[in-house]
């Protein structure tokens, strides 16, 4: 639906009052003259939350309970890089497809296939079935992710599947635009069906705030409003992974953050947040000895640091969110950045207790070696893992009973242990391959589908079978958390890895 045009310009127009516009940038910096346009966020990319695939092992959760079903009637939508629909976890005894629909956003229009187009294409040789539904899996990371939740041998195994390719290319990428897109489509789809729907997202990224306030996280926050769902969101894959750091200015005493760059690491652009009533000094050192003195003026400015230029703008607070940030980009001269240690020194201006947060890309954007030397590894959660309504899920390595290093944890400028909710099965997982067969992969977006399964089991339970006709949303999640087990190491809940515990959904259900 289009809700305005300009020569360059268009809207496409989302539940909620949330648009996309599209266009050239001189054009869209005019967009705050539109008449009803409250607030303007740049989209963002986004990447899925895989690590190398590892060695498989045996993934078990806490799910029996004679009450419970196997996910009937709840429809579980997964916003991914698509799904190898012939692949036998996703068919029944008789070899009919339990794909409700492919909506593919990969390419410059959307591609529909639903059940029937895929029946068909079932019923064809595999080459003329491809030339009918022509939308594909190439990492396999969406179809092992869709098994483990909604698969033959999944959590939910009667459960009915959307599959939203929103992943683009070999490596996967989205963005936040994409994911509104697919997001809006599923909320559409659960409501013209009037079936209750469980929706899984293992996509993120670390540009933001972290508290909540950026518009993809009050987004999915305001889509919980509009029918009977439940929303699942990875924790990310950045605990482990060098690239936070925090400052807490009690003194006159400056601190410096000091970022290791590897020999081979390409431009690259990190966020330094802080308050915006702060006032603090900023300093960028290079290894050469070179020095910028930043400015927190709104704009963009460029700064010579000898054979890379540090480009940084300032941006925030916005109606939205009381934070400012500095968008900071190195840009090399060449092909590849100085390497060495670079050192961010922040002091205070005023005499008062201060905070500041920096946070790189995720670590699979970054060469191995690049990464602060002194990491806080609190506050790695990616975006919109951090939305506050939704399920976000870490991951547990099953062969210890405890949480992976790797798993993202707790929010930014909200109480410690927040956030995640809980944790689930992420190390070793072994689900559908992209062809047949079997593979082993290692990230909270595998921890993710478990939940999202167990959330399908509970509103299964709840409003399909008429125990609970409210068993959605937020509701969901307590009894999610209630059920919780606990997780070896973690000493008091909630934690800020663990959040509340393990995925444990029968003790979620409180006795007859």
């Amino acid at each position: 639906m289009e809700l305005f045009q300009g020569e360059t310009m268009k809207a496409e127009l989302l539940l909620g009052g949330y648009a996309i516009v599209t266009g050239e940038k001189e054009e869209l910096d005019t967009l705050w003259e539109k008449f009803g346009i409250l607030f303007v966020e740049p989209t963002e990319i986004l990447e899925c939350e895989q690590l190398s695939e590892g060695v498989g092992q045996q993934s078990q959760i806490c799910i029996e309970s004679d009450r419970l079903g196997k996910g009937s009637g709840v429809l579980m939508a997964y916003l991914d890089s698509g799904i190898d629909y012939r692949h036998p976890e996703f068919l029944t005894d008789a070899g009919k497809s339990r794909i409700d629909e492919i909506y593919d956003l990969s390419g410059e229009e959307p591609r529909v296939y639903d059940n029937a187009v895929i029946e068909e294409a079932l019923g064809l040789p595999r080459e003329e079935g491809d030339r009918l539904v022509r939308s594909r899996d190439v990492s396999g990371h969406g179809t092992h992710v869709a098994a483990i939740g909604s698969g033959r041998s999944g959590v939910a195994p009667e459960s009915e599947i959307l599959m939203v390719k929103i992943g683009t290319g070999r490596d996967d990428q989205s963005s936040t635009a994409v994911l509104m897109r697919g997001i809006d489509y599923c909320v559409r789809r659960a409501l013209l069906r009037q079936i209750p729907m469980v929706i899984n997202i293992s996509y993120g990224n670390s540009y933001g705030a972290h508290n909540g306030s950026s518009m993809v996280e009050q987004y999915l926050n305001e889509m919980l409003n509009y029918a009977r769902m439940t929303v699942v969101v990875g924790a990310g894959n950045e605990g482990a992974g060098n690239g936070h750091f925090r400052g807490f200015l009690e003194s006159n005493q400056p601190i410096g953050a000091k970022l290791s760059v590897a020999d081979v690491q390409p431009q690259f652009m990190f966020q330094f947040w802080k308050r915006f009533e702060d006032v603090m000094e900023v300093e960028v050192f290079s290894p050469e000895g070179k020095r910028a003195l930043l400015s927190f003026l709104p704009g963009c400015r460029s700064y010579d640091l000898g054979r890379v230029t540090l480009r940084v703008t300032t941006a925030g607070p916005s109606p939205v969110q009381q934070d400012q940030v500095l968008l900071m980009e190195l840009i090399p001269e060449g092909d590849f950045l100085t390497a060495g240690i670079w050192e961010i020194r922040v002091g205070r201006m005023e005499n008062r207790r201060m905070q500041f947060d920096i946070w790189l890309p995720v670590k699979s954007r970054l060469a191995v070696l690049t990464g602060f030397l002194n990491p806080t590894p609190e506050s790695t959660l990616t975006i919109p893992s951090t939305a506050t309504r939704v399920i976000t899920v870490g991951a547990l390595d099953t062969r210890y009973g405890q949480v992976a290093d790797f798993s993202g944890r707790g929010f930014s400028w909200l109480k410690p242990g927040e956030k995640p909710d809980l944790v689930a099965p992420g190390v070793g997982v072994v689900s559908a391959a992209v062809g047949g067969g079997y593979t082993a992969k290692t990230g909270t977006s595998m921890a993710a589908p478990f939940v999202a399964g167990a959330a399908a089991l509970l509103m299964e339970w709840g409003i399909v079978k008429g125990n609970d006709r409210f068993l959605y949303a937020d509701k969901v999640k307590a009894y999610l958390i209630r059920g919780a087990s606990p997780v070896s190491g973690v000493e008091s809940y909630p934690d800020e890895r663990a959040g509340w515990g393990s995925l444990c959904i029968k003790n979620s259900l409180f006795e007859d």
